[in-house]
């Protein structure tokens, strides 16, 4: 939760791993926000699009890997829905090395309402199967959800071309709230 803290989730070295990681996806999705190129169709906007050399793919999905984790981690009651098994060992060795070998388990794809800057809802995330494929929800703030795959198998077809990835980096426009 936005403000929360878990004092005994981490030691605080651990949590500087962190810290610039966070720090990144704030600059990538909030703060370099101007520079999102919407796609539109029919005067209406479907999603916005990140210019691939802007970010780096291994960065943001090490974001969206740690914010699993740690959810998976805390005591936190607002992340009591966030259960991720054998994978947090997967996620943890791949945040110690600052990369990871198995980073399609952890698949992402983003979505988000027109909510404006800090005017959408921040829900507890939870996990969903489509199509047999477990997908935890993240709302994130400022309108924004993260669909993140925790699967060997691949996205359902629906979700595979929106996925994050080295050359694409794509926001589903979800309508207003």
């Amino acid at each position: 939760v936005k403000g929360s803290s878990d004092p005994n989730l981490v030691c605080l070295g651990c949590e500087q791993r962190f810290g610039p990681l966070d720090e990144y996806a704030i600059k990538v999705l909030l703060k370099d926000e101007g520079s999102h190129v919407p796609r539109h169709l029919n005067g209406e906007t479907l999603a916005w699009i990140i210019d691939p050399k802007s970010y780096d793919y291994n960065q943001i999905m090490l974001f969206f890997i740690s914010l699993l984790w740690r959810a998976d981690k805390t005591d936190l009651p607002f992340f009591a829905r966030v259960n991720i098994g054998s994978y947090a060992d997967i996620a943890k060795e791949a945040l110690l090395k600052q990369k990871s070998e198995d980073i399609e388990r952890f698949s992402v794809f983003l979505a988000r309402y027109n909510a404006g800057l800090g005017r959408s809802p921040i829900l507890d995330p939870y996990s969903e199967r489509f199509d047999g494929i477990n997908i935890y929800h993240f709302y994130l703030g400022s309108g924004y959800m993260a669909y993140i795959k925790l699967d060997k198998r691949p996205f359902p077809m629906e979700f595979e071309n929106l996925k994050l990835s080295p050359s694409l980096f794509l926001i589903l426009n979800r309508g207003n709230l």
